[in-house]
């Protein structure tokens, strides 16, 4: 298997597997998507302008999520992903029938 395709693969797989999982664990994840919820948005906006009194002003909503902790399943997701993408890119294996 190409190396570098194995890499691309993975980085892909790990993505979606990590996003997927942050979506279906994490009310916080589905607030920052979720735009209409007023109460939300105001509670977002008061954090933005708290951090960029801080020293940060360059601060987005989606940055927010980086600072939730790390993941203690992010192992076994890696796991997954180098499952994954090593199958994805292995050609189909052929049997040959003797008659």
């Amino acid at each position: 298997m190409n190396e570098h395709l194995f890499q691309d693969y993975r980085t892909k797989f790990f993505t979606y597997y990590k996003e997927t999982r942050s979506r279906a664990h994490s009310h916080f994840i589905r607030n920052l998507e979720e735009d209409s919820d007023e109460d939300v948005i105001e509670a977002v906006n008061d954090a933005l302008s708290s951090l960029a009194k801080l020293g940060l002003p360059d601060i987005n909503a989606q940055a927010l999520a980086n600072l939730l902790p790390s993941d203690p399943m992010e192992a076994a997701i890696g796991i997954m992903a180098d499952v994954r993408a090593y199958f994805q890119g292995s050609p189909l294996p052929t049997f040959r029938l003797s008659p």
